[in-house]
């Protein structure tokens, strides 16, 4: 009788490890180097993806409803384009405000600089010092900066023709795709379930952010309306924008109200609204709010603030909005697709697995779907 093979635990590599690391991590600064090549594309074709993930489940649930599938997909549509525009407005209106409140404060600004001389002065510091210091920056230069910023950041909006064809495109495919992945994990399970998190792990990011940018916003908002500053309420909408870039947000939305605090009140007013904004957001966006992503999305507090800094060098300022699902959906390709480096996931998360968990890669793998509706993906949707 013929005794089954028993697999071997441990594949024998022709290659050192060590060698399959280097030249693992050469293809992936090559495939890096690509996508900047091209971010043009990339950057606004994944803010559609991740538009569609966040309307697919208004669009299954319409039909579900036995609404016909036409209108399903034009309302998915017209809801992530509604959302792609407004925060592109906001974040141009704002760009625009603030260099007029700069310009409409700017007399003022000549005092604040003589003051800043004579106080640099008083410490005995060189005139020559002191012009270089004082002259190199001014409110004029800074909301200059933070008016490219913004605008980098909508330059999306350039593309909104690219971008509202794909978003079609993605939600006329969207209706089959969870046939297809049930189908596709009958065979392999693994690509199934490394999609299905993905997806879930995306609409929960952006479902804790935008809960941690709507409690920002309103407390920024109350607190600036306190302190006086102009326009708090818009403030308030581009602490809400830059809550979605992981970790440093807050020190962009921080910009306008401290250098309108210095137009308005002089450095002691300006530094108030520091250490009040800094007190606030970095409590809520630095320290509460990643504990609930990295728990949310399973991704470790250091990994998000660098995906941060790694994305938005590969695909521009997009890439510090998009930065956690992008890193979510190359986690899911390089990571979960493998059982034999699942252990790397482990690594990267903010869980610690009990002692009584299966180690990655060893786990039984039951065939699973991707929920991309919002609802248990082994009923499939009706036809509409």
């Amino acid at each position: 009788m013929t005794t089954p093979e028993t697999p071997t635990a441990l594949t024998d590599w022709s290659i050192p490890r060590g060698l399959i690391i280097l030249l693992g991590g050469a293809g992936i600064f090559v495939v890096m180097f690509g996508l900047q090549a091209f971010q043009g594309i990339v950057g606004p074709t994944f803010l559609a993806l991740m538009l569609v993930i966040l309307m697919v489940p208004l669009q299954h649930w319409m039909i579900r409803k036995n609404w016909p599938r036409w209108l399903a997909i034009t309302t998915m549509v017209l809801g992530a384009y509604a959302i792609l525009i407004t925060l592109g407005l906001i974040l141009l209106y704002a760009a625009a405000k603030f260099a007029t409140l700069v310009a409409q404060y700017a007399p003022s600004s000549d005092a604040i600089t003589q003051d800043a001389q004579n106080f640099l002065s008083n410490l005995g510091i060189g005139q020559k010092q002191i012009d270089a210091a004082t002259g190199s920056i001014s409110p004029q230069d800074i909301a200059t900066v933070f008016t490219d910023v913004l605008s980098s950041l909508s330059s999306v909006a350039g593309s909104l023709f690219f971008v509202l064809a794909v978003i079609i495109f993605l939600g006329l495919d969207s209706l089959g795709f969870t046939d297809r992945m049930r189908y596709t994990a009958k065979s392999r399970p693994d690509i199934s379930e490394a999609m299905s998190n993905f997806t879930s792990g995306t609409r929960t990011y952006l479902a804790v952010s935008t809960i941690f940018g709507g409690i920002v916003a309103v407390v920024d908002t109350i607190a600036l309306y306190i302190m006086g500053i102009p326009a708090p309420i818009l403030w308030g909408f581009v602490a809400f924008v830059t809550n979605y870039i992981p970790n440093i947000g807050f020190v962009i939305g921080v910009i306008p109200p401290a250098v309108l605090g210095l137009l308005v009140g002089g450095w002691q007013l300006a530094i108030v609204v520091v250490v009040v904004y800094s007190v606030i957001n970095f409590l809520i966006q630095s320290i509460i709010q990643p504990k609930f992503v990295g728990d949310s999305v399973n991704l470790a507090t250091t990994v998000t603030f660098l995906s941060m800094a790694i994305w938005t060098w590969t695909i521009g300022p997009l890439g510090a909005l998009l930065a956690v699902p992008l890193t979510l959906l190359t986690k899911a390709i390089l990571i979960d697709l493998d059982p034999s480096t699942r252990w790397i996931g482990t690594l990267l998360g903010s869980t610690t697995p009990q002692d009584d968990d299966a180690p990655p890669g060893q786990e039984s793998i039951t065939p699973a779907t991707v929920n991309v509706s919002g609802k248990d993906a082994t009923a499939a949707p009706p036809d509409g």
